[in-house]
């Protein structure tokens, strides 16, 4: 449900967080409503102030009761270490303010300075964990990206997360049987990565390769653009090219076999277009040759 704008950007309200703020208005807990409202939105809004401080445009924000995901538009094509500073930002506000709040409730002592407190402590260490959509499986993402490439690093992310699920089933489980509690705000944090995770993990090629049509289109826009070269082995598979392409530079490869002859050129259109077509094991020199062949 949209709830209006800031700054230009639409700001909805994830129906399932509506639900649970009902759940706590009727049962007489409207202040602690009030306080995750409030934290999971400044938690947020940290992240969008940051991505405009970088120059990256946040388009829409959705909040949910553990956090929010923010739409945010060709976040691939900014660096990864700018990547990582967005999404660390929410964790690191929500835990500055718990300490803030920390330390006024000890000189004031109130059950609302409390409550900002305990809100935004769980908050905070909460969107650490390493598991997608969390900011921690992001930040994790984006670490793996550095070696294994975007593709390969949202696969491990989403076996992460689905193994981080198995371990808070299994604590439900315990709760239920043990303890003879139901804790359904694990069930919940279950549910809500599941979906979003599994949601996530098929649009991270799809935005990777929108990002290379915006640069194709920039650079017939402009009519020339910043570009990097690699030289690489027939042999190479192109998955592992890819891991060494930037989002923020248009790439060529030069192909050269054993004895260092060039044998053509690819640009990184070129093999993702050949990766997303053919097999993942597919080398440099087979993409040359069905280029040549057409």
């Amino acid at each position: 449900m949209r709830i209006g704008k800031f700054s230009g950007i639409i700001v909805k309200i994830n129906r399932w967080f509506i639900f649970l703020l009902a759940l706590f208005c009727i049962t007489g807990l409207t202040q602690q409503v009030l306080v995750a409202f409030i934290s999971v939105f400044v938690h947020e809004i940290t992240h969008v102030i940051v991505s405009t401080y970088l120059g990256v445009k946040v388009q829409e924000v959705e909040l949910f009761p553990f956090g929010g995901a923010a739409k945010i538009e060709r976040l691939y094509e900014t660096s990864r270490w700018n990547q990582f500073l967005i999404f660390a930002a929410g964790p690191m506000m929500s835990l500055t303010l718990a300490a803030i709040f920390y330390g006024i409730n000890l000189l004031y002592s109130h059950s609302l300075l409390q409550e900002l407190f305990e809100m935004n402590f769980m908050l905070g260490w909460f969107n650490l964990i390493i598991a997608t959509p969390l900011d921690g499986g992001r930040m994790l993402q984006i670490f793996l990206s550095g070696s294994v490439g975007y593709v390969r690093a949202g696969k491990i992310s989403l076996f992460i997360s689905r193994f981080i699920c198995l371990i808070f089933l299994g604590k439900f489980i315990y709760d239920c049987v043990f303890l003879d509690i139901i804790n359904f705000s694990i069930l919940c944090v279950i549910i809500f990565i599941i979906i979003v995770a599994n949601k996530e993990s098929k649009v991270v090629q799809y935005n990777i390769l929108k990002s290379i049509m915006r640069k194709e289109e920039r650079l017939a826009d402009e009519g020339c653009s910043e570009s990097m070269t690699y030289t690489a082995l027939h042999t190479i598979q192109a998955r592992d090219i890819i891991k060494c392409l930037a989002h923020t530079q248009y790439h060529m490869v030069f192909v050269i076999d054993y004895a260092h002859h060039l044998l053509g050129t690819l640009t990184e259109v070129e093999i993702w277009e050949a990766l997303a077509r053919k097999r993942s094991d597919i080398t440099l020199g087979e993409i040359l040759l069905a280029k040549e062949g057409t």
